[in-house]
């Protein structure tokens, strides 16, 4: 104790001794009266206990074992360690004396709060949930709830997180030098890239991949991952087995020359949608707008407007209608053909009429009605032929031996002589007559000949 001033202080319990270094700069120490115990050490304004040269304003040491600060308040009361600056409080770090639970405070907002149960609230109390963030509305900047950055200075750095349950498969969320994956597998302990790829975003690019860890060239990129899960993007060729969708273009880059999406069950493409408009079902490349084929089974299509809804096809050119075919919903048991002006035929189920093309003939539609003159004169001149078709002779534009054979009709030009109503003289070279369109003529040509009868049966 050379060079040391001890002085004994007594509070009326026990003695405790104060020791003053007794020399400038040291720290004064106060013991046990017997000199025992953990000291305290006072050096300027730093405190010591257990250190003989505290480093911060407060220092704990426990050299021989484990250095423990224990905040004690009754019960039900709040224990507070609060964080000053000039004498206002900026933080404090409180345990909830109510519910027991930890909650972080800055600048007068609770902003964290660890539950009794391990929960952990960030922005909010803590719910069911291990980890829950929740951000302000009223927040005027920002938008960031949760950032993983790596801060090491070299290139092949991962950031991310690894997603456990204690059985089963585990995921991982990386950011791998610049591209995110979504990977699954079993014990995975660390990042980088390992486990099956579920999900690449490449960022660079922005392209993406499922199953698929080098997505190029499309947006999106899908490997097959088993039957009925099927999306891919490469050359123009339907890949064999392949159930689901299959889109594929021609082309590189951005220049994308055509597309095809396929739609299979396995066998081969059950539709595909062309670049060029057409679509094809049944077929793989379709020859026309639409194609619809089967290989073993019967084709059809079924038109079904629902009710009180018409069910049809139009044909236009340049967006004007030139023919309508279907079910008119006005009159469901007729099937019309009609042309743009709304003239035409139709079918008609349980009609009282003989079953057949039916023409609307209705009296009350009718006006500046007349009787067919000279119909028997006009008869004369027309012929019944029997002909042949040029265009199917072995020297014609269309050679077919089963079609050269002998018909039987009339000729539109002697047809236009004495009955142009029944002449269809629109396309030059290619007349043509509505055969229905004669028996009028016939009919009135009938009655002249009957009446001309009579008149030699009453001589």
């Amino acid at each position: 104790m050379a060079n040391l001033n001890t002085k004994t202080i007594s509070d009326g319990v026990g003695d405790i001794l104060a020791v003053d270094g007794g020399i400038t700069g040291s720290a004064k120490q106060v013991k046990d009266g017997d000199g025992t115990g953990c000291p305290i050490y006072i050096k300027d304004t730093a405190v010591g206990i257990g250190a003989s040269t505290p480093g911060a304003d407060l220092h704990i040491k426990d050299a021989s074992g484990q250095a423990k600060v224990i905040i004690d308040c009754a019960s039900g009361n709040d224990s507070i360690l609060d964080f000053h600056e000039n004498g206002a409080s900026k933080a404090y770090l409180m345990m909830d004396g109510t519910n027991d639970n930890l909650e972080f405070w800055v600048g007068g907002s609770e902003r964290m709060q660890i539950a009794s149960d391990g929960n952990v609230g960030i922005g909010c109390a803590s719910g069911g949930a291990m980890l829950q963030i929740a951000k302000s509305e009223s927040s005027a900047t920002g938008g960031t709830m949760l950032m993983l950055h790596n801060e090491t200075s070299s290139g092949d750095t991962n950031a991310g997180m690894i997603l456990r349950r204690a059985q089963g498969v585990d995921f991982s969320l990386e950011n791998n030098n610049g591209d995110f994956y979504l990977l699954a597998g079993a014990d995975l302990d660390t990042l980088g890239h390992s486990g099956d790829n579920w999900l690449t975003v490449k960022g660079n690019t922005g392209l993406v991949g499922l199953n698929n860890s080098s997505p190029s060239l499309a947006r999106l990129n899908v490997a097959h991952a088993g039957d009925g899960e099927y999306l891919y993007s490469g050359s123009h060729t339907h890949a064999s087995g392949a159930k689901g969708i299959h889109l594929s273009f021609t082309g590189t880059g951005y220049d994308i020359a055509d597309y095809y999406l396929y739609c299979g069950d396995g066998s081969g493409a059950n539709m595909v949608v062309g670049g060029n408009g057409r679509v094809g079902i049944g077929v793989s490349d379709p020859d026309e707008m639409l194609e619809v084929k089967t290989g073993s089974a019967d084709t059809g299509i079924n038109i079904n407007g629902g009710a009180s809804k018409s069910a049809f096809i139009t044909f236009r050119k340049a967006d004007t209608e030139f023919w309508w075919i279907g079910n008119d919903h006005s009159n469901s048991d007729r099937f019309y053909i009609k042309d743009g002006s709304g003239d035409g035929a139709y079918l008609a189920q349980n009609s009282t009429a003989t079953p057949g093309w039916t023409g609307t003939s209705d009296l009350n539609l009718k006006t500046d009605i007349s009787v067919i003159s000279d119909a028997l004169s006009k008869v004369n001149k027309i012929r019944g032929v029997n002909f042949k078709w040029k265009k199917y002779k072995s020297d014609g534009s269309s050679p077919n031996t089963k079609r050269d054979v002998n018909r039987i009709g009339v000729i539109a030009q002697e047809i236009n002589e004495v009955l142009p109503e029944a002449v269809d003289s629109s396309v030059s070279g290619e007349w043509g007559v509505a055969y229905t369109g004669i028996i009028p003529l016939l009919i009135e040509a009938v009655k002249e000949l009957s009446a001309k009868v009579k008149v030699l049966e009453n001589k």
